[in-house]
């Protein structure tokens, strides 16, 4: 960031205010070290670092299968194999409905019915023209 033209007392208050938000907490500090350092075989907490990492892995495992099997159960919607843990990737086909509504209302359909989908339901699904063609990442629900 630069600041011209600021008032010498302000722009010393501005550095404080920036300098705080400069280094993670010490929690934050810890998990970083935890992260790029794991244990190593041989230290006294590698097996427990091991057991943990593996049952998080496996629930993360579980969780995706369970999201893509419940997406591919939904009529008009595919979902690819999830690996990540973090987004799904479906396809949906917007119904043909909400494809005429949507004209009517001189809307793109997959707007539409994102913006629906989130009124009724609660769900923000992200557009899917910088996906792809019909994706749409499920972010928040």
């Amino acid at each position: 960031m630069e600041v011209t033209n600021l008032d010498p007392q302000v722009h010393r208050y501005l550095n404080q205010f920036v300098s705080t938000f400069s280094c993670c907490s010490l929690t934050g500090q810890i998990a970083i070290d935890v992260a790029t350092q794991p244990p190593r075989p041989g230290d006294p907490s590698y097996h427990l670092f091991m057991t943990e990492k593996q049952s998080f892995q496996q629930k993360l495992a579980e969780k995706d299968h369970l999201t893509e099997e419940t997406f591919n159960r939904v009529p008009g919607i595919r979902c690819n194999p999830i690996d990540s843990g973090v987004y799904a990737f479906p396809r949906i086909e917007t119904p043909a409905k909400a494809r005429e509504t949507a004209k009517a209302l001189h809307q793109e359909a997959d707007l539409f019915y994102c913006l629906r989908l989130l009124e009724d339901t609660g769900y923000l699904l992200a557009r899917g023209k910088c996906l792809g063609r019909g994706t749409a990442p499920i972010t928040s629900g």
